[in-house]
């Protein structure tokens, strides 16, 4: 399975409280350069990007947890741009 595959279902494992954000943003950055390799337009690389930019907002305490959950579902829920 493919790595952005993986991204999309541990996104899911998150949102439904089967992971929290501290594995799924470990997990991300444990592939860090594959995310870094693809297109900025590559929906999973995006995904990947608010997750993570939405953790550090957690952690320096400008967004609280509920908000960046909600942030997570609707990047997740985003169609695809080509």
């Amino acid at each position: 399975m493919s790595l952005s595959s993986q991204l999309f279902i541990r996104t899911g494992g998150y949102l439904y409280d089967r992971l929290s954000l501290d594995e799924l943003v470990e997990w991300i950055q444990d592939a860090e350069e594959h995310w870094a390799s693809l297109s900025e337009k590559d929906e999973s690389r995006r995904l990947a990007d608010t997750i993570m930019l939405a953790a550090y907002e957690v952690q320096a305490g400008a967004r609280d947890a509920a908000s960046a959950k909600d942030l997570i579902r609707r990047a997740a829920l985003e169609p695809a741009t080509l």
